[in-house]
Protein backbone atom coordinates (compact mmCIF):
# COMPACT_ATOMS: atom_id res chain seq x y z
CA UNK A 1 0.00 0.00 0.00
CA UNK A 2 3.32 2.51 1.06
CA UNK A 3 4.13 1.52 -2.59
CA UNK A 4 0.69 2.60 -4.41
CA UNK A 5 0.52 5.81 -2.68
CA UNK A 6 4.06 6.77 -3.38
CA UNK A 7 3.14 6.06 -7.17
CA UNK A 8 -0.48 8.30 -6.38
CA UNK A 9 1.84 10.78 -4.93
CA UNK A 10 4.10 10.89 -8.52
CA UNK A 11 1.44 10.58 -10.77
CA UNK A 12 -0.87 13.19 -9.57
CA UNK A 13 2.31 15.79 -9.12
CA UNK A 14 2.58 14.97 -12.67
CA UNK A 15 -1.02 15.33 -13.93
CA UNK A 16 -1.53 18.64 -12.22
CA UNK A 17 -1.11 20.55 -16.03
CA UNK A 18 -1.90 17.37 -18.21
CA UNK A 19 -3.74 18.52 -20.84
CA UNK A 20 -5.78 15.06 -22.29
CA UNK A 21 -5.88 15.32 -26.24
CA UNK A 22 -9.94 15.36 -25.86
CA UNK A 23 -9.47 19.04 -25.88
CA UNK A 24 -8.19 19.32 -29.47
CA UNK A 25 -11.37 18.43 -31.09
CA UNK A 26 -15.48 20.35 -30.29
CA UNK A 27 -17.33 18.12 -27.94
CA UNK A 28 -19.81 18.39 -30.85
CA UNK A 29 -17.57 15.79 -32.77
CA UNK A 30 -19.94 12.84 -34.01
CA UNK A 31 -18.34 9.32 -33.76
CA UNK A 32 -19.71 7.07 -36.23
CA UNK A 33 -19.92 3.37 -34.84
CA UNK A 34 -18.46 1.47 -37.92
CA UNK A 35 -19.10 -2.25 -38.14
CA UNK A 36 -16.28 -4.38 -37.15
CA UNK A 37 -14.29 -5.62 -39.86
CA UNK A 38 -10.20 -5.60 -38.62
CA UNK A 39 -8.81 -9.40 -38.24
CA UNK A 40 -11.81 -11.09 -39.85
CA UNK A 41 -11.93 -14.73 -38.51
CA UNK A 42 -10.02 -16.99 -40.58
CA UNK A 43 -10.30 -20.64 -40.13
CA UNK A 44 -7.74 -23.13 -42.23
CA UNK A 45 -9.71 -26.21 -42.72
CA UNK A 46 -9.65 -29.41 -44.86
CA UNK A 47 -10.57 -29.04 -48.68
CA UNK A 48 -13.17 -31.86 -47.94
CA UNK A 49 -14.87 -30.36 -45.46
CA UNK A 50 -15.40 -26.67 -47.76
CA UNK A 51 -18.75 -26.17 -48.75
CA UNK A 52 -20.79 -23.37 -51.27
CA UNK A 53 -20.70 -20.39 -49.95
CA UNK A 54 -17.17 -20.68 -48.51
CA UNK A 55 -14.83 -17.09 -48.96
CA UNK A 56 -11.04 -17.94 -49.78
CA UNK A 57 -8.60 -15.48 -47.96
CA UNK A 58 -6.09 -16.46 -50.03
CA UNK A 59 -4.64 -17.33 -53.48
CA UNK A 60 -4.27 -20.99 -53.84
CA UNK A 61 -1.55 -22.42 -55.76
CA UNK A 62 -0.35 -25.39 -56.96
CA UNK A 63 2.83 -25.51 -58.41
CA UNK A 64 2.27 -22.16 -60.86
CA UNK A 65 2.86 -18.69 -61.30
CA UNK A 66 -0.78 -18.02 -61.58
CA UNK A 67 -3.41 -18.75 -58.82
CA UNK A 68 -5.48 -22.01 -59.35
CA UNK A 69 -8.42 -20.17 -57.24
CA UNK A 70 -8.05 -16.31 -56.57
CA UNK A 71 -8.70 -14.72 -52.72
CA UNK A 72 -12.31 -13.71 -52.01
CA UNK A 73 -13.85 -16.30 -54.79
CA UNK A 74 -16.95 -17.73 -53.24
CA UNK A 75 -16.42 -21.27 -53.19
CA UNK A 76 -19.21 -23.21 -55.21
CA UNK A 77 -19.74 -27.30 -56.41
CA UNK A 78 -17.30 -26.56 -59.40
CA UNK A 79 -14.43 -24.67 -57.61
CA UNK A 80 -14.70 -27.07 -54.90
CA UNK A 81 -14.55 -30.14 -57.44
CA UNK A 82 -10.96 -28.02 -58.93
CA UNK A 83 -9.72 -28.22 -56.06
CA UNK A 84 -10.07 -31.87 -54.77
CA UNK A 85 -8.92 -32.64 -58.25
CA UNK A 86 -5.32 -30.65 -57.94
CA UNK A 87 -5.01 -32.22 -54.57
CA UNK A 88 -4.79 -29.28 -52.61
CA UNK A 89 -5.05 -29.97 -48.79
CA UNK A 90 -6.58 -27.32 -47.34
CA UNK A 91 -7.49 -23.57 -47.17
CA UNK A 92 -8.53 -20.84 -45.52
CA UNK A 93 -11.11 -19.55 -45.38
CA UNK A 94 -13.72 -16.38 -43.88
CA UNK A 95 -15.65 -17.40 -40.30
CA UNK A 96 -18.61 -16.51 -42.31
CA UNK A 97 -20.26 -17.02 -45.43
CA UNK A 98 -21.17 -14.90 -48.42
CA UNK A 99 -24.66 -14.51 -47.27
CA UNK A 100 -23.41 -14.08 -43.97
CA UNK A 101 -24.45 -17.04 -42.40
CA UNK A 102 -21.60 -18.33 -39.78
CA UNK A 103 -19.71 -21.11 -40.52
CA UNK A 104 -19.20 -24.57 -38.67
CA UNK A 105 -17.31 -26.92 -40.94
CA UNK A 106 -17.97 -30.21 -41.66
CA UNK A 107 -16.56 -33.06 -40.62
CA UNK A 108 -14.63 -35.27 -43.40
CA UNK A 109 -17.32 -37.42 -42.96
CA UNK A 110 -20.73 -36.70 -42.03
CA UNK A 111 -22.08 -34.60 -39.08
CA UNK A 112 -20.43 -31.51 -37.59
CA UNK A 113 -17.12 -31.25 -35.73
CA UNK A 114 -17.28 -32.24 -32.26
CA UNK A 115 -14.37 -32.15 -29.49
CA UNK A 116 -11.31 -29.70 -29.43
CA UNK A 117 -11.89 -28.39 -32.80
CA UNK A 118 -15.58 -27.81 -32.48
CA UNK A 119 -14.63 -25.89 -29.88
CA UNK A 120 -11.52 -24.11 -30.98
CA UNK A 121 -14.37 -22.95 -33.39
CA UNK A 122 -17.03 -21.99 -30.92
CA UNK A 123 -14.42 -19.96 -29.12
CA UNK A 124 -13.33 -17.87 -31.80
CA UNK A 125 -16.67 -16.64 -32.56
CA UNK A 126 -16.99 -15.89 -29.16
CA UNK A 127 -13.20 -14.26 -29.54
CA UNK A 128 -14.68 -11.73 -32.08
CA UNK A 129 -18.17 -11.17 -30.51
CA UNK A 130 -15.75 -10.22 -27.19
CA UNK A 131 -14.08 -7.93 -29.55
CA UNK A 132 -16.72 -6.40 -31.35
CA UNK A 133 -18.40 -5.80 -27.63
CA UNK A 134 -14.87 -3.76 -26.20
CA UNK A 135 -14.85 -2.07 -30.03
CA UNK A 136 -18.41 -0.62 -28.89
CA UNK A 137 -17.65 0.96 -25.47
CA UNK A 138 -14.53 2.31 -27.04
CA UNK A 139 -16.54 4.46 -29.22
CA UNK A 140 -18.97 5.71 -26.41
CA UNK A 141 -15.52 6.83 -24.69
CA UNK A 142 -14.84 8.38 -27.99
CA UNK A 143 -18.11 10.15 -27.63
CA UNK A 144 -17.54 11.42 -24.05
CA UNK A 145 -19.27 9.16 -22.29
CA UNK A 146 -17.87 7.83 -19.32
CA UNK A 147 -15.42 4.38 -18.93
CA UNK A 148 -18.59 1.73 -17.41
CA UNK A 149 -16.28 -0.84 -15.85
CA UNK A 150 -19.01 -2.90 -14.91
CA UNK A 151 -20.11 -3.52 -18.50
CA UNK A 152 -16.78 -4.03 -19.75
CA UNK A 153 -16.93 -6.84 -17.08
CA UNK A 154 -20.01 -8.36 -18.54
CA UNK A 155 -18.25 -8.36 -22.28
CA UNK A 156 -15.06 -10.10 -21.10
CA UNK A 157 -16.09 -12.51 -18.95
CA UNK A 158 -17.81 -14.87 -20.82
CA UNK A 159 -14.35 -15.32 -22.70
CA UNK A 160 -12.68 -15.92 -19.90
CA UNK A 161 -15.35 -19.00 -18.82
CA UNK A 162 -13.03 -21.71 -20.83
CA UNK A 163 -10.17 -22.50 -18.19
CA UNK A 164 -7.18 -20.82 -18.48
CA UNK A 165 -4.51 -23.37 -20.51
CA UNK A 166 -7.57 -23.97 -22.98
CA UNK A 167 -8.03 -20.30 -23.80
CA UNK A 168 -4.28 -20.48 -24.63
CA UNK A 169 -4.22 -22.80 -26.48
CA UNK A 170 -7.10 -21.64 -28.16
CA UNK A 171 -5.41 -18.49 -28.54
CA UNK A 172 -2.83 -20.14 -30.74
CA UNK A 173 -5.53 -20.96 -33.37
CA UNK A 174 -6.97 -17.10 -33.81
CA UNK A 175 -5.05 -15.56 -36.99
CA UNK A 176 -5.81 -11.95 -35.69
CA UNK A 177 -4.23 -8.87 -37.16
CA UNK A 178 -1.72 -6.80 -34.79
CA UNK A 179 -3.05 -3.80 -36.24
CA UNK A 180 -6.12 -4.38 -34.92
CA UNK A 181 -6.30 -2.15 -31.60
CA UNK A 182 -9.24 -4.08 -30.60
CA UNK A 183 -8.16 -7.62 -30.89
CA UNK A 184 -4.59 -6.48 -29.37
CA UNK A 185 -6.68 -5.55 -25.93
CA UNK A 186 -8.67 -9.00 -25.93
CA UNK A 187 -5.66 -11.00 -26.46
CA UNK A 188 -3.62 -9.36 -23.57
CA UNK A 189 -6.35 -9.76 -21.14
CA UNK A 190 -6.42 -13.08 -22.01
CA UNK A 191 -3.17 -13.57 -21.63
CA UNK A 192 -2.74 -11.96 -18.49
CA UNK A 193 -5.60 -13.96 -17.10
CA UNK A 194 -4.05 -16.90 -17.82
CA UNK A 195 -0.64 -15.51 -15.77
CA UNK A 196 -2.91 -14.63 -12.63
CA UNK A 197 -4.41 -18.41 -12.81
CA UNK A 198 -0.83 -19.29 -12.93
CA UNK A 199 0.34 -17.70 -10.51
CA UNK A 200 -2.38 -18.58 -8.07
CA UNK A 201 -4.35 -15.02 -7.82
CA UNK A 202 -7.51 -15.20 -5.85
CA UNK A 203 -10.71 -14.17 -7.05
CA UNK A 204 -10.57 -10.97 -6.40
CA UNK A 205 -7.00 -9.77 -7.62
CA UNK A 206 -7.55 -12.06 -10.72
CA UNK A 207 -10.75 -9.73 -11.40
CA UNK A 208 -8.25 -6.46 -10.60
CA UNK A 209 -5.79 -8.00 -12.98
CA UNK A 210 -8.28 -8.50 -15.94
CA UNK A 211 -9.71 -5.42 -15.85
CA UNK A 212 -6.29 -3.15 -15.38
CA UNK A 213 -5.00 -5.21 -18.56
CA UNK A 214 -8.48 -4.33 -20.78
CA UNK A 215 -8.73 -1.10 -20.13
CA UNK A 216 -4.80 0.19 -19.87
CA UNK A 217 -5.35 1.92 -22.93
CA UNK A 218 -8.96 3.44 -22.65
CA UNK A 219 -7.06 6.78 -22.89
CA UNK A 220 -6.37 6.46 -26.44
CA UNK A 221 -9.95 7.07 -26.78
CA UNK A 222 -8.77 10.78 -25.55
CA UNK A 223 -7.60 11.13 -29.15
CA UNK A 224 -8.82 12.72 -31.94
CA UNK A 225 -10.97 10.22 -33.75
CA UNK A 226 -8.84 11.18 -37.06
CA UNK A 227 -5.77 10.47 -35.48
CA UNK A 228 -7.12 7.60 -34.14
CA UNK A 229 -8.22 6.00 -36.85
CA UNK A 230 -4.91 6.82 -38.57
CA UNK A 231 -2.67 5.59 -35.65
CA UNK A 232 -1.59 1.95 -36.01
CA UNK A 233 -1.89 -0.23 -32.63
CA UNK A 234 2.29 -0.69 -34.15
CA UNK A 235 2.41 2.46 -33.92
CA UNK A 236 1.09 3.46 -30.28
CA UNK A 237 4.57 4.14 -28.51
CA UNK A 238 3.63 7.34 -30.35
CA UNK A 239 1.05 8.57 -28.35
CA UNK A 240 3.32 8.41 -25.25
CA UNK A 241 0.65 9.81 -22.83
CA UNK A 242 -1.85 7.41 -23.20
CA UNK A 243 -1.20 5.74 -20.09
CA UNK A 244 -2.27 8.92 -17.92
CA UNK A 245 -5.13 9.10 -20.45
CA UNK A 246 -6.42 5.96 -19.54
CA UNK A 247 -5.56 7.08 -15.62
CA UNK A 248 -7.41 10.48 -15.85
CA UNK A 249 -10.60 8.27 -16.94
CA UNK A 250 -10.27 5.55 -14.60
CA UNK A 251 -8.80 7.61 -11.19
CA UNK A 252 -12.17 7.98 -9.91
CA UNK A 253 -13.72 4.86 -10.50
CA UNK A 254 -14.06 2.56 -7.24
CA UNK A 255 -14.84 -0.82 -9.22
CA UNK A 256 -10.96 -0.48 -10.40
CA UNK A 257 -8.16 -0.92 -7.24
CA UNK A 258 -5.19 1.73 -6.67
CA UNK A 259 -3.21 -1.11 -7.75
CA UNK A 260 -4.65 -1.74 -10.96
CA UNK A 261 -5.02 1.84 -11.40
CA UNK A 262 -1.26 2.32 -10.79
CA UNK A 263 -0.44 -0.66 -13.45
CA UNK A 264 -2.22 1.05 -15.96
CA UNK A 265 0.09 4.08 -15.24
CA UNK A 266 3.08 2.05 -15.48
CA UNK A 267 2.07 -0.40 -17.80
CA UNK A 268 4.49 0.58 -20.92
CA UNK A 269 7.39 1.83 -17.87
CA UNK A 270 10.64 -0.84 -18.03
CA UNK A 271 12.73 -2.66 -15.19
CA UNK A 272 15.67 -0.94 -16.75
CA UNK A 273 14.68 2.56 -16.52
CA UNK A 274 13.41 2.64 -20.12
CA UNK A 275 9.78 2.89 -21.13
CA UNK A 276 7.38 5.54 -20.59
CA UNK A 277 5.37 7.91 -19.68
CA UNK A 278 7.83 8.66 -16.90
CA UNK A 279 11.09 6.80 -18.03
CA UNK A 280 12.52 4.72 -14.76
CA UNK A 281 11.08 7.50 -12.24
CA UNK A 282 9.67 4.49 -10.54
CA UNK A 283 12.08 2.34 -8.46
CA UNK A 284 8.98 -0.18 -8.72
CA UNK A 285 6.65 -1.50 -11.03
CA UNK A 286 3.53 -3.51 -9.85
CA UNK A 287 2.90 -7.01 -10.60
CA UNK A 288 0.16 -6.23 -12.84
CA UNK A 289 2.25 -4.02 -15.20
CA UNK A 290 4.49 -6.83 -15.85
CA UNK A 291 2.23 -9.14 -16.76
CA UNK A 292 0.46 -6.52 -19.25
CA UNK A 293 4.03 -5.84 -20.75
CA UNK A 294 4.93 -9.26 -21.52
CA UNK A 295 0.94 -10.27 -22.58
CA UNK A 296 1.72 -7.53 -25.13
CA UNK A 297 4.80 -8.66 -26.81
CA UNK A 298 3.75 -11.62 -26.70
CA UNK A 299 0.44 -10.76 -29.09
CA UNK A 300 2.83 -9.11 -31.17
CA UNK A 301 4.65 -12.43 -31.89
CA UNK A 302 1.49 -13.81 -32.46
CA UNK A 303 0.00 -11.64 -34.68
CA UNK A 304 3.46 -11.18 -36.99
CA UNK A 305 4.02 -15.34 -36.95
CA UNK A 306 4.06 -16.82 -40.57
CA UNK A 307 2.84 -20.40 -39.25
CA UNK A 308 0.32 -20.61 -36.51
CA UNK A 309 1.81 -21.37 -33.51
CA UNK A 310 0.31 -24.99 -33.65
CA UNK A 311 2.48 -26.71 -30.66
CA UNK A 312 3.96 -25.87 -27.63
CA UNK A 313 7.18 -25.92 -29.07
CA UNK A 314 6.53 -23.25 -31.14
CA UNK A 315 4.53 -21.42 -28.06
CA UNK A 316 7.54 -21.34 -26.12
CA UNK A 317 10.11 -20.63 -28.74
CA UNK A 318 8.18 -17.04 -28.98
CA UNK A 319 8.63 -16.48 -25.47
CA UNK A 320 12.15 -17.64 -25.58
CA UNK A 321 12.43 -14.60 -28.24
CA UNK A 322 11.03 -12.24 -26.09
CA UNK A 323 13.34 -12.76 -22.95
CA UNK A 324 16.20 -12.42 -25.27
CA UNK A 325 15.22 -9.41 -26.98
CA UNK A 326 13.64 -7.51 -23.87
CA UNK A 327 16.83 -8.67 -21.24
CA UNK A 328 16.76 -6.53 -18.24
CA UNK A 329 13.73 -5.11 -19.74
CA UNK A 330 10.55 -7.85 -18.75
CA UNK A 331 10.37 -9.81 -15.59
CA UNK A 332 12.42 -13.10 -16.78
CA UNK A 333 10.57 -14.87 -13.85
CA UNK A 334 7.14 -14.21 -15.09
CA UNK A 335 7.94 -15.37 -18.94
CA UNK A 336 9.68 -18.12 -17.04
CA UNK A 337 6.49 -19.39 -15.40
CA UNK A 338 4.21 -18.62 -18.50
CA UNK A 339 6.97 -21.05 -20.43
CA UNK A 340 6.36 -24.05 -17.51
CA UNK A 341 2.10 -23.41 -18.00
CA UNK A 342 2.74 -23.90 -21.87
CA UNK A 343 4.95 -26.43 -21.09
CA UNK A 344 2.91 -28.91 -19.12
CA UNK A 345 -0.60 -27.35 -20.45
CA UNK A 346 -0.22 -26.90 -23.83
CA UNK A 347 -0.31 -29.43 -26.64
Amino acid sequence: MIFVNNCAKTVNKFSKNFKPYCGTYPLSCKIVKKPYSQGVIRLKIKVGQLKEGCVLLEDVYCGTSAPLVRKNTVATKEIIEILKAYLVEEVNVRGTLANGEKFLPAGEGNGDINGEEGEILRFARLFRETVIGFQNEFYDWQSGLPVNVSRVKSIIYPLLEWEGTISLKMLQRIPFSYESFFEHTIGITLICAVMGKTLGYGEEDLQQLILTACLCDCGMALIPPDEFQALSTSMHNQAVDHPLHSYQLLKDNCLLSDEGKMAIVQHHERLDGSGYPFGGLFRRIHPYAKMIAIACELIKKLASAKLFPSSRQHFIRLLEEIKKESSGKLDADLIQTLQRKIQYSVR
